[in-house]
């Protein structure tokens, strides 16, 4: 049996048997970017493990069926350079470099060249700010006043020097600028095989790097590659990266504000709920890889997903343990479905309630509170209900238990087990001996 989810496989179609219904969305999204006269800046917002990331590369490839040149860019692998510049330049060299001529490619090399060594380290945040807007601000030095008296004096003569300098070579420097800027919109027509289309940069994993180099990423593509012919895609948690902007410039700034100034459009992926939503699909999905013939796991799982509001990263974990559980199990164990998912599911989904399910003074009260519902006879979440009573029966107190009429459907159903307070406990303790990661 497997125990971990593949990387998802890029079809030659691109989005293959569309299991989520996305392609239709991909399409009107290369449609906007193939046919916009503006340079644009597109926000793809989408909560973490929700498949952005697979979603780009599947979208890639329909931009190439069309003949749209792209780039995909994984900012956050990337997190360890000094200056963002460096990563959106260097990326698009390696595509000129294997797309355009050799003279075209020497060209762009060059002017992204004497750009690049205007802006790295301290010069990159004077450099930018003098060029692109005209002004140099108070807030680039602040990390000067932290500096000892011993050496704040050279330090301020260097400075000074460094600035009258950067002053007097302004407009050398502005021209740089506008020359790789007017370059770079022309990469499309200089391709070996030229493109009437625009080149899209796919930036992935922005909401995931340092807030300061995030910012600086939004900062660098605003100020110097937005240009004609060059569309990006920044592919983001707008939550998180919100909490980037206010990490870097502080809790009273409007991040939502901040995000505007650099975002054209927005876009949203796409997300089914209600019946035969994401959930589902994805959980019957799992159940077909892992091979489980009852289908009572995919209905727990979606049940339990759906009312948790599981990510398919989450979902792809929670099937990790099932995997485990199974393969720790005899092969002619009688196993009950809804216990062990749930089992699965908080272990994933409420780490804290899952810690303490070898406590005996755990009470049904606690599932109540971690799955936000409790059964009542209007209740249409028949196996959410279903998985709870399970839980009760296996919870209730001894002497409630002992209470029971002998043909309470409870008392009928513990049968099932030779000690039923201790079933929970023992799945927990199983489950916890392993992590999946």
């Amino acid at each position: 049996m497997k125990l971990l989810v593949e990387p998802h496989q890029i079809s030659e179609d691109g989005f293959g048997s569309d299991l989520f219904g996305r392609k239709n969305f991909g399409i009107a999204l290369r449609n906007i970017v193939k046919n916009s006269a503006d340079p644009l800046v597109i926000s793809l917002d989408g909560n973490w493990g929700e498949g952005k990331s697979t979603f780009v590369k599947m979208w890639q490839k329909i931009l190439s069926d069309e003949k749209i040149p792209s780039i995909y860019i994984d900012a956050f692998a990337s997190d360890y350079v000094d200056d963002a510049f460096m990563v959106v330049a260097g990326a698009i060299t390696d595509f000129v470099s294997a797309n355009a001529t050799p003279k075209h490619s020497k060209a762009f090399i060059d002017k992204a060249k004497n750009v690049g060594a205007n802006v790295l380290s301290l010069g990159a945040k004077i450099g930018i700010r003098a060029v692109s807007a005209g002004l140099i601000k108070e807030t680039d030095f602040e990390d000067l006043g932290n500096i000892g008296e011993d050496i704040t004096k050279d330090i301020s003569n260097s400075a000074e020097k460094y600035i009258k300098e950067r002053l007097i070579n302004h407009k050398a420097e502005r021209l740089s600028i506008e020359n790789f800027r007017s370059f770079l919109s022309t990469i499309p027509s200089k391709l070996k095989a030229p493109s009437e289309f625009p080149l899209t940069i796919i930036i992935d994993e922005l909401d995931r790097c340092r807030p300061s180099f995030a910012v600086e990423m939004l900062e660098k593509i605003k100020h110097l590659f937005s240009v004609p012919n060059i569309n990006f895609l920044l592919v983001i948690n707008k939550t998180q990266l919100q909490e980037s902007i206010r990490s870097t410039y502080g809790l009273n700034i409007d991040s939502h504000a901040y995000l505007q100034k650099f975002i054209n459009i927005e876009a949203t992926l796409p997300k089914r709920t209600g019946r035969n939503n994401d959930v589902e699909k994805y959980c019957k999905h799992l159940s077909n890889l892992y091979k489980l013939k009852d289908s009572d796991w995919a209905d727990c799982f979606t049940a339990l997903g759906t009312q948790l509001n599981c990510s398919l990263r989450e979902l792809e974990r929670i099937y990790s343990n099932l995997a485990i559980m199974l393969l720790t199990e005899r092969e002619d164990a009688q196993l009950n479905s809804a216990l062990i998912s749930a089992i699965c599911v908080f272990k994933v989904m409420r780490p804290a309630l899952f810690s303490r399910l070898s406590d005996e003074d755990l009470r049904i009260d606690d599932f109540y509170e971690a799955l936000k519902h409790k059964p009542n006879p209007k209740s249409e979440k028949y196996t959410l209900d279903h998985i709870i009573e399970w839980l009760h029966i296996c919870l209730m107190p001894e002497a409630e238990f002992a209470s029971l009429d002998h043909n309470d459907e409870f008392r009928r159903k513990a049968r099932y087990f030779q000690q039923r307070n201790k079933v929970i406990g023992i799945l927990a303790q199983k489950l916890n001996s392993f992590s999946v990661g």
